[in-house]
């Protein structure tokens, strides 16, 4: 953002959408707005935030990426959809797309390790009340992975949409929900 000209509408999805929060708390007047899909102002549990995942579970998945990464990415590339997802060949269909060369399967270890210290550490409650652009936050009813986030988060400047039936993957199992929704805020937006 920092290096470039203008205003810009941030978009992304788990750990990106957190990241596209904390950008639009730290530069406020260059950010237009969001579109965040299955994320949370924090992964990780605490007092404040029990529906989080435990930190013991974080850094499990850390330690067992460097002794069985296929599992590991297979266990959570399945956890990403709902059961209904599932028994349409939803998670089979996306398997086979990243095994097929999809640079998201092959990152490095230390990649995906950085990016769960990332989750296990990051808190963005404090600076989210001082985000004031249009915001688009979509998520599934079944995710798993990311809990669907608190409703009295939002104002009227932040529209969640849940997504019924979907899992952590609502661009691919529902993209029409996400492509109207995208439409949508680029329209409030410009």
């Amino acid at each position: 953002i920092d290096g470039h000209q203008g205003e810009w509408l941030l978009a992304g999805w788990s750990m990106g959408s957190m990241i596209a929060i904390e950008a639009a708390t730290l530069r406020k007047a260059r950010v237009k707005g969001l579109f965040l899909l299955s994320s949370g102002l924090q992964f990780s549990q605490s007092d404040h935030h029990p529906s989080g995942i435990p930190l013991a579970v974080i850094r499990h998945m850390s330690r067992q990426l460097k002794r069985n990464r296929t599992d590991t990415l297979t266990s959570f590339y399945e956890q990403m959809f709902s059961d209904s997802e599932k028994s349409l060949g939803l998670d089979q269909a996306f398997l086979q797309t990243l095994e097929a060369g999809d640079p998201f399967y092959h990152w490095q270890n230390e990649s995906l390790i950085a990016g769960l210290d990332y989750l296990a550490n990051v808190q963005l409650l404090q600076g989210w009340p001082t985000v004031s652009v249009p915001i688009t936050w979509i998520h599934g009813s079944d995710d798993t992975i990311c809990p669907s986030p608190a409703s009295g988060l939002f104002s009227p400047s932040k529209r969640l949409i849940i997504v019924e039936g979907a899992g952590h993957v609502p661009f691919y199992t529902q993209d029409s929900v996400v492509i109207n929704a995208w439409e949508e805020l680029l329209g409030n937006v410009y």
